[in-house]
């Protein structure tokens, strides 16, 4: 039985019974902890379950006694987030550390239904909670081990652009220069000012796609101009090359933004312009930046015949390194997609970078 039917079976139980035992049975065999608030948000109940992981009594956590428990550092966001949906009268779900009987704080999961009379009048709130503390490390670990792989990705790929720079582009400069000796040792001969002329033209083509192929490996700009400029200068990019107009605009970016941070944006821009270009049959697309707080908001939309991202392979390797991406850094990404509807990707990130306890609307 899964949570959510457990505790619409203890909405009607409960409104058929009130607390008396088959009620308080029901709940005490419940495989997690429930607990119960009235119209006032007092707590009224709670089960065996949340007495037997807090050490507590039941008078203890009755009224706002439960919330002894929580730790300081969650408690008025969890109070308010519990209010406001006894308030509003909406389910609600949150993440928070609960201290248990041996003084260790474990992280929550907390699920909560409201339940109403007979009248359809709303009584109060009954709610569960289970440890996923476990999961939360086995998170953590995957996390963290997606960010090693992709910051080994990005210095493979700032060496190979260095490479590229350094060795390849000075080599295709010499090359330049012999051509232009040769050039002026057969000037005057038309079939060898036409060979120059070629050799010359197919020179700084290769130039040409060495610098956009490096630029694309490592974004050097991301350092010695910022986000806002790197990621203008991409845009105006395409424009020109690819033909896909972007419309980019920013509004209150924080000048100082940590490395990783603003490297994970660039990524995130880049790929999702890129499956523009090659997956949405539009020619236009729009980008948005900007400051929320104590982040930043990144939102990537396009007009374009969208798409059912578990069904498209192509895309879903460019989703997935998206994510990978921004949950290594804490942050929280939302694909917007639909067949005709076009794709929306929004992107919320702090500039330091934790745990996000929040849902992205």
């Amino acid at each position: 039985m899964s949570v959510v039917s457990f505790l619409v079976g203890l909405v009607f139980a409960h409104r058929l019974r009130a607390h008396d035992e088959p009620f308080g049975t029901i709940a005490d065999a419940a495989p997690f902890m429930v607990r119960v608030a009235g119209i006032n948000h007092d707590c009224t109940y709670v089960n065996r379950g949340w007495l037997d992981f807090t050490g507590g009594r039941l008078n203890e956590e009755l009224g706002a006694g439960w919330t002894n428990s929580v730790h300081p550092d969650d408690r008025r966001r969890l109070i308010d987030a519990y209010n406001d949906a006894i308030d509003h009268a909406k389910p609600f779900t949150i993440e928070y550390r609960l201290r248990r009987r041996d003084g260790e704080f474990r992280w929550i999961l907390d699920s909560g239904v409201p339940w109403y009379g007979p009248r359809r009048q709303l009584v109060g709130y009954i709610d569960s909670a289970v440890d996923i503390s476990d999961r939360k490390r086995a998170e953590e670990t995957l996390r963290d081990l997606g960010g090693r792989l992709i910051a080994a990705q990005e210095e493979e790929r700032r060496r190979v652009a260095r490479q590229l720079h350094d060795d390849v582009s000075q080599r295709l400069a010499l090359l330049s220069v012999e051509l232009e000796h040769l050039h002026l040792q057969q000037s005057g001969r038309d079939a060898a000012d036409e060979r120059w002329s070629s050799l010359s033209k197919a020179a700084a083509e290769i130039a040409a796609d060495l610098h956009r192929i490096s630029h694309q490996l490592h974004p050097t700009r991301l350092e010695a101009l910022g986000l806002v400029a790197t990621i203008s200068g991409f845009c105006q990019e395409l424009r020109s090359q690819q033909r896909l107009q972007v419309r980019f605009t920013h509004e209150g970016v924080a000048k100082a933004i940590p490395g990783d941070v603003a490297l994970c944006l660039y990524r995130v821009v880049q790929e999702a312009l890129l499956n523009v270009i090659t997956h949405s049959g539009v020619t236009d697309a729009d980008v948005h930046l900007a400051g929320c707080g104590d982040g930043l908001l990144l939102r990537v939309s396009d007009s374009g015949g969208g798409f059912v991202p578990e069904r498209r392979g192509d895309v879903g390797l460019g989703l997935l390194s998206m994510r990978e991406r921004v949950l290594s850094l804490g942050g929280q990404i939302v694909v917007h997609a639909a067949p005709g509807r076009g794709t929306r990707i929004s992107v919320r990130i702090g500039l330091q970078p934790t745990m996000s306890e929040q849902r992205l609307a």
